[in-house]
């Protein structure tokens, strides 16, 4: 199997949650994030180190703890 392709694109779903309604709440955050195809679209950028990831977990985890 070939190995994953690099890059800065993070592609996910939300399950039992309203898109929108979730990237609004992200938005909330300070967190941009698009809808695309049916998914999530975040995207990192270079220099961004793992605080920074764990900082955006956090976060979204945040939003997911909320509830409507």
């Amino acid at each position: 199997m070939d190995p994953w392709p690099q890059t800065n694109l993070v592609f996910f779903r939300i399950e039992g949650w309203d898109r929108g309604e979730f990237i609004r709440r992200c938005g909330e955050q300070d967190l941009l994030c698009l809808e695309e195809g049916g998914r999530v679209r975040m995207v990192t950028h270079y220099g961004i180190e793992r605080e920074g990831i764990e900082d955006v977990l956090e976060r979204i985890r945040s939003v997911l703890r909320r509830t409507a």
